[in-house]
C-alpha cells in the first residue's frame, strides 16, 4: 500500500475536521490520560477541547501530548464548569457528560451529528456533580462486567468513536473543512 503524502494527508485532515465537535475534559489529572483523550479527539476530528482545571494545583492546559496532536486543536482553559457549559450553550452546542449515575442513557442512544460537546471528568471522582447538572444529558457506556466503568481515557474513545460512527453514516466528514476560526496546519491556539 502507498504511503500518502503529507500535503495530501493534510489536506483530508482538514477537510475532516468538525468543528462543531467538541470535548471538554474536567479535572484530568494524568498528563498520559489527558495527552491520549487529546490524541483520540484529534483522530476523530474535533476541533476543539475544553479544559476545566477547578482544584487550582496544576494549571498547566497542554499536557505532553505525543505526535503533536496539540498542534491541530484549538484548547480552551477554564476554572469551572458552568463558564465553559453556558459558553457551548451561546454557540448552540449540546454537553453530553460522561458519569455513572442511575440517570443516564446509553451513549449510543444520543445524536452526535448535532453541534455538541463531549465531558468526561477525573480518574478517581468522574464528572463533577456541576458538570451532570449543566449537561443537556448524561450519558454512561453499559458495562457487562463486574467493572463499574472504563479507565477516562478508554471510555472517551469509546464515546468519540461513536460519535465519529454516525457522523460518517451522515456524511459529515470530507465536506466540512476548516473554518477561519479554527486552528490552521500552523498550530493550535489555546485561549
Amino acid at each position: 500500500m502507498a504511503r500518502e503524502h503529507p500535503s495530501d494527508r493534510s489536506e483530508r485532515a482538514l477537510a475532516n475536521r468538525q468543528g462543531d465537535l467538541h470535548v471538554i475534559i474536567e479535572d484530568i489529572r494524568k498528563d498520559a490520560n489527558a495527552s491520549g483523550i487529546m490524541r483520540t479527539a484529534e483522530a476523530v476530528g474535533v476541533g476543539t477541547i475544553h479544559v476545566i482545571k477547578t482544584d487550582g494545583l496544576n494549571q498547566s492546559v497542554l499536557p505532553r501530548v505525543s505526535r503533536g496532536a496539540e498542534r491541530w486543536l484549538e484548547i480552551e482553559s477554564h476554572t469551572e464548569p458552568g463558564s465553559c457549559i453556558a459558553r457551548l450553550h451561546a454557540q448552540g452546542v449540546a454537553v453530553y457528560c460522561s458519569a455513572v449515575i442511575p440517570e443516564a442513557v446509553d451513549f449510543r442512544s444520543v445524536d452526535y451529528t448535532r453541534p455538541c460537546a463531549i465531558a468526561v471528568g477525573n480518574e478517581t471522582e468522574g464528572a463533577s456533580g456541576s458538570l451532570a447538572a449543566l449537561a443537556d444529558e448524561v450519558i454512561m457506556i453499559p458495562m457487562m462486567g463486574l467493572t463499574e466503568s472504563l479507565n477516562v481515557g478508554a471510555a472517551a474513545a469509546v464515546i468519540l468513536y461513536e460519535a465519529q460512527r454516525q457522523r460518517a453514516e451522515a456524511g459529515m466528514y470530507m465536506t466540512r473543512g476548516l473554518d477561519a476560526d479554527a486552528p490552521d496546519n500552523h498550530g493550535g491556539r489555546s485561549r
